[in-house]
C-alpha cells in the first residue's frame, strides 16, 4: 500500500499526531509520498526544534 501525505502545519499541537501517523505507516510497511511543500514545513519544524535543544 502507498499513501500520499499533504497538508498545512498550523499548530505545534498537531506535531504528535503527525508523528504517530508516520510511525504507524512505518510499522505497517506502508509506503509514503509526502508533498514537497508539506515535507519542507516538517523539515523546518524539525530543524527549529533541534536548534532549540542546543540552548
Amino acid at each position: 500500500m502507498k499513501v500520499a501525505i499533504y497538508g498545512q502545519y498550523y499548530q505545534n499541537s498537531t506535531e504528535p499526531i503527525i508523528r504517530d501517523i508516520f510511525v504507524f505507516f512505518n510499522t505497517n510497511n506502508v509506503a509514503m509520498v509526502v508533498e514537497a511543500s508539506f515535507l519542507s514545513l516538517l523539515q523546518e519544524k524539525k530543524n527549529n526544534r533541534e536548534r532549540l535543544c542546543y540552548f
